[in-house]
């Protein structure tokens, strides 16, 4: 975001070295590739690749696109939604602060949204969505003013490069990226990035030994960790239930 034209340059230049093989990571990143060649293989780490068009299905990719979804779909989100809730029992409003540019983002949204409206508390899942990158100052800042209860955060690449500012909202926040809770931010759920490069790694090697990507099938995860911020909770003022803390991956004080 706020250098996409950059991006499509190196893009380009990479894809006029006639290279074997491409890892493109990010949903912004693996569009701009993928607009550029479709005959070079895309080993690609995107949220969705089927909602974004990038591959027919997951288990018949169809093009020159194969890779791993980073998420195991948008249920993730209700995942988010429900360790928010049980850190923070008390908060009823919501907000989500997203990338309009990451389209996997938008069924998250909904995700959460079907789910807050299923629970009887009378929960709200409020959108600040950013279209551009100049416009992160202003959505932070409409954020405070809107006083939500707490914030869910996109998965997303710019928004972890801008990670300290968003940070700073000072919320009982949650995202996909432990990058975010070392930070400073609560908590993190998402994919183990290990795990994931290293089913990036074995397609690479697949594919340079001449299997063909629309033969591959895009990959789920199969392990998540759940990553808390002791020490933001104790700035937030909250104390993360001992049922929280026993399934937690790793815990940051």
């Amino acid at each position: 975001m706020g250098s996409e034209a950059r991006l499509a340059e190196l893009a380009a230049s990479a894809i006029a070295d006639q290279p074997d093989l491409i890892v493109t990571t990010g949903t912004v990143v693996t569009g701009i590739v993928a607009k550029l060649t479709r005959t070079v293989p895309i080993v690609s780490v995107t949220g969705d690749p089927v909602g974004t068009g990038f591959v027919a299905s997951l288990a018949r990719p169809g093009g020159n696109i194969t890779g791993m979804a980073i998420t195991a779909g948008p249920e993730v989100a209700e995942k988010w939604l429900e360790l928010l809730c049980e850190m923070a029992p008390s908060a009823r409003r919501i907000a989500m602060l997203r990338n309009a540019k990451n389209t996997s983002s938008a069924a998250q949204l909904r995700q959460m949204q079907a789910a807050a409206a299923r629970r009887a508390v009378g929960l709200t899942i409020d959108e600040f969505r950013i279209d551009a990158a100049a416009e992160l100052p202003s959505i932070l800042e409409a954020i405070r003013r809107a006083k939500p209860d707490a914030l869910v955060v996109d998965n997303d690449a710019f928004l972890v490069s801008k990670r300290s500012d968003v940070v700073a909202v000072g919320l009982p926040a949650i995202s996909g990226s432990r990058d975010f809770v070392e930070a400073g931010l609560l908590a993190g759920y998402g994919s183990s990035i290990l795990d994931v490069y290293r089913h990036v790694s074995s397609y690479v090697d697949r594919i340079l030994k001449g299997a063909k990507p629309a033969d591959l099938p895009v990959q789920q995860p199969t392990t998540f960790e759940l990553i808390l911020n002791l020490k933001a909770a104790k700035t937030l003022g909250l104390a993360i239930p001992p049922s929280i803390l026993v399934r937690a991956d790793e815990v940051i004080e």
